[in-house]
């Protein structure tokens, strides 16, 4: 078995325990990503859908919440917090690069 090993120029080696495959796999250009562009683009679609599922929540079905319907909309509010900070931590790096 071998695993991939990356280089500088945006492609990867397969090694193996006794040699380097001399081969190099190029990545095609949608997926030359960068890490941190992936992570907002990801916490930004996920804080999305939080925020509607918050939204559907107060508006449709706060009438009828329990103690265990409000725990589950605070667990909710959390962690669209969370999302949204990483959203806001890596938006600097996105507008930047453009």
């Amino acid at each position: 078995m071998g695993y991939l090993h990356a280089d500088n120029d945006n492609s990867y080696k397969v090694k193996t325990r006794r040699k380097v495959v001399i081969e190099k796999i190029n990545l095609p250009f949608c997926l030359e990503i960068n890490m941190k562009k992936a992570l907002f683009y990801i916490s930004f679609i996920v804080s999305f859908i939080l925020l509607i599922n918050v939204g559907k929540i107060l508006i449709f079905d706060f009438n009828r919440l329990t103690e265990y319907g409000f725990g589950y909309l605070a667990g909710k509010f959390i962690m669209l917090l969370l999302f949204l900070s990483v959203v806001y931590l890596t938006r600097k790096s996105v507008i930047n690069e453009k």
